[in-house]
């Protein structure tokens, strides 16, 4: 919520032969039209909610998915593999 507008949907099955490679068990996401089109209206009318979730999606990104978060996440799993500590070095 801090970083998107959420939009209610419902999980309905597939049908055959409406996506390559789809099966009869996988189920796509309907969204609901009228609140997309609420949260579009929102996104154009309310600039100061619109920057708010910039802001925390940006912070979120650098957080989560910069190269030091991603270097850390490696060095963890290798640790877990090898057993070991890992000493990272940074540039």
């Amino acid at each position: 919520e801090a970083t998107a507008y959420s939009i209610p949907y419902r999980l309905i099955p597939i049908e055959h032969g409406q996506y390559p490679r789809a099966t009869a068990t996988q189920l796509w996401a309907d969204p609901d039209f009228e609140a997309a089109v609420e949260a579009l209206r929102t996104v154009r009318r309310d600039a100061a909610s619109r920057r708010t979730k910039i802001a925390a999606a940006s912070a979120l990104v650098d957080r989560a998915f910069s190269f030091d978060a991603y270097v850390g996440r490696l060095a963890a799993r290798l640790e877990t593999l090898l057993g070991r500590e890992i000493r990272v070095l940074t540039p």
